[in-house]
Order: structure tokens, then C-alpha cells, then sequence
């Protein structure tokens, strides 16, 4: 009878013994892990501040040089940027279309922003910009599918998507934009004014 509760105390503390080992275990591995996992953070953290850095440099730099119209010195800053992050093509095919724009090679643009939607479907604001660029050539079909697919994710797309709209006369389509524009932008006076102006000619009978 002696043996057989020795026999228990040794296994109940051998249990126990084995219980506090795997706890220690765990502990350590949770520990290690919960650090990693802060020091992964902390490196996105930085890496977040650091991107973020950057591109207010690039983007300082682009905007200065198109605005005293030194595109060509504009074009090679994409081209380097491009070069050491090619990552953000997409964006930066994006900002070559805008500077295409702004010498008023709208076809080269045309080219650009397209470049830029293939290589990021969804990017907004690159059908944003090929849209507006299609109105401008009065390829409002065009237009109105980009900047619809903008417009749907963004409101501030709505006004333009209402003028081209307004060209193709679709008219009841063109106030529900410019009525969303203004849910967004309600002291845009020169949305109001075009939604009145075209709900005074519907109601006139055009």
C-alpha cells in the first residue's frame, strides 16, 4: 500500500514538474514572440516614416520643377525615382502623365495614366486623370467611363463626370453627379451653378 502512494506522490509531482516545464516553455516562446512582433512594428513604424519622408521630398521637388516648367529635368527626377523604387511605378507613370499634361502633350499623357491603371487596377486617381485628359479631347465616352469608376470611389470626380455627362446629354445622370459633388463640396458654387443651370433647362425643355 506504502509503494503505491509513493508510486502517486512521484507521478503527481512528475506531472506537476512536467506541467511547470512546458509553462516556462510557452512563456519563453510568448515572450520571444511579442517581441519580434514589436520589433516588426517598430521597423514598419520607421519604414512608414521613412517612405513617407521621401515622398514629401520627391513630391516638394516635382511640384517646383513643373510649376517654373523645367519638365525635361522633371521627367529625369521620375526616371530616377523609378530607378530606386520601383514599387510605386504605378504612381510615378501617374506623375509622368501630369507633367506630359501640364506641356500639353495630352496624348503622351493619355499614354502615361493608362500605364499607370494596368500596373494598379483600382488607382483612382489615374482614371481621374486619363478621364479629365478625354474631355479635354473631347473623347467624352471616354471620359465618362473613367470618370465614373473614379467617381464611384471618390465624389470628387463627380463634377467632372457631370460635365462630360452633360456633353454626352445625359442629363438626369449629370445632376445626380453634380448632386453628389455637392454632398461632399456643398459651397462649390460653380457645381450649384451648373446643377441649377441644367435643372432650369430640363425643366424648360432644353
Amino acid at each position: 500500500m506504502k509503494i503505491k502512494i509513493i508510486r502517486w506522490i512521484i507521478i503527481f509531482f512528475g506531472v506537476v514538474v512536467l506541467l511547470w516545464t512546458i509553462n516556462q516553455i510557452i512563456g519563453v516562446y510568448t515572450t520571444v514572440s511579442l517581441q519580434n512582433t514589436v520589433k516588426d512594428i517598430n521597423n514598419n513604424s520607421k519604414r512608414q516614416r521613412e517612405e513617407f519622408a521621401d515622398d514629401q521630398i520627391y513630391y516638394g521637388k516635382l511640384d517646383s520643377l513643373i510649376q517654373v516648367g523645367l519638365f525635361n529635368q522633371a521627367l529625369t527626377l521620375c526616371s530616377d525615382e523609378l530607378t530606386t523604387h520601383p514599387q510605386k511605378k504605378a504612381y510615378i507613370n501617374n506623375d509622368i502623365g501630369d507633367i506630359y499634361r501640364e506641356q500639353g502633350n495630352l496624348d503622351s499623357s493619355i499614354y502615361f495614366y493608362t500605364k499607370a491603371i494596368s500596373q494598379t487596377n483600382c488607382y483612382v486617381k489615374a482614371f481621374g486623370n486619363r478621364g479629365w485628359i478625354y474631355y479635354r479631347l473631347g473623347l467624352f465616352d471616354k471620359s465618362v467611363k473613367d470618370l465614373k469608376f473614379a467617381a464611384d470611389i471618390n465624389h470628387e470626380y463627380s463634377l467632372a463626370l457631370g460635365m462630360a455627362q452633360e456633353k454626352m446629354k445625359l442629363y438626369n445622370d449629370a445632376i445626380q453627379s453634380y448632386s453628389n459633388y455637392l454632398s461632399s463640396y456643398p459651397t462649390d458654387k460653380d457645381c450649384k451653378n451648373k446643377l441649377d443651370s441644367l435643372t432650369l433647362k430640363i425643366k424648360n425643355g432644353l
